[in-house]
């Protein structure tokens, strides 16, 4: 959490581009459609009052936005994802 609240912190003080700033967003966007992250996040921002509340309201509406997604970690699970993959590709 603490490289997303400096990626935040650096693009509100201007020294990451927007696209640089939401290329690290499209990374949280999947990182947060994990349920075991977003009760994580829960933990993380109820033992940090002092965390920059923008912060923490970006987070939320990241989390708002994004379905929570359950994720096959088998290997079973890797194959069907890499051949969905393929097959979306071609």
């Amino acid at each position: 959490m603490q490289n997303a609240e400096e990626v935040f912190l650096q693009h509100e003080e201007g020294l990451l581009s927007d696209d640089q700033f939401n290329s690290h967003r499209a990374y949280l966007v999947v990182f947060f459609s994990s349920a075991g992250v977003r009760w994580y996040w829960n933990v993380w921002k109820s033992q940090r009052p002092g965390t920059q509340q923008a912060f923490k309201t970006w987070i939320d509406e990241i989390i708002r936005e994004v379905p929570t997604r359950s994720f096959d970690v088998s290997m079973d699970g890797f194959l069907a994802q890499m051949l969905a993959a393929k097959t979306n590709t071609q």
